[in-house]
């Protein structure tokens, strides 16, 4: 049998941690909770050995998710001002930036891919109440919302490059999820047979 190297990563004084990101080097990104309830994210470089904690200012939790082969970083934060659910990114140059879609009462990035663009999930009121809604957010600031077509919520996962976008969408009462490819602007549906989620 194959043998695989399986490595346990827990940042120090974590209670639990996830990881959430890599990138083609194999740097890491995720996050965990503290002693103290706190949840934190955290950076771990394919050669360091030690954890660098991410906590976006004024936040009173952070969670990194997706990371580029730049070293960009994105991810969720807790707002204590707002009381809001944010986005942020914090660059290679180590500037953190917070991002919010209008409208949006929660606002989550998910990805980034090499050249800065920027997948995510925002929730809208709509016509039948709060929906969940995936974003694309280029380097240049223009953004597109995408919600699969008669879904009543689309969740993003991550971006490519090429950017294709994946990620799950709910159909139906009860709801019935699957997952989705998005490429070149349309839509196709990715789900395992004899399973009743995807």
């Amino acid at each position: 049998p194959e043998i695989v190297e399986v490595i346990v990563l827990e940042p120090p004084g974590a209670v639990s941690s996830v990881a959430r990101g890599i990138n083609a080097a194999g740097d890491l990104t995720g996050e965990y909770r503290d002693a103290n309830g706190r949840t934190h994210g955290w950076f771990l470089g394919k050669n360091d050995d030690v954890y660098t904690t991410l906590d976006y200012p004024i936040s009173t939790s952070t969670v990194a998710q997706g990371i580029n082969s730049r070293g960009d970083i994105v991810g969720v934060f807790n707002d204590p001002i707002t009381r809001m659910v944010r986005g942020w990114l914090l660059d290679k140059e180590g500037t953190w930036s917070a991002i919010d879609v209008e409208g949006a009462t929660a606002t989550l990035v998910r990805s980034i891919n090499s050249h800065g663009t920027m997948l995510g999930q925002c929730m809208m009121q709509g016509i039948q109440g709060m929906q969940s809604r995936s974003f694309v957010l280029d380097k240049n600031g223009t953004l597109t919302q995408h919600m699969f077509p008669g879904s009543h919520m689309t969740v993003p996962g991550a971006i490519n490059d090429k950017e294709d976008v994946v990620g799950f969408y709910g159909i139906g009462t009860p709801t019935m999820t699957r997952g989705y490819l998005l490429s070149n602007g349309e839509f196709s549906t990715i789900h395992v047979p004899g399973y009743t989620a995807t």
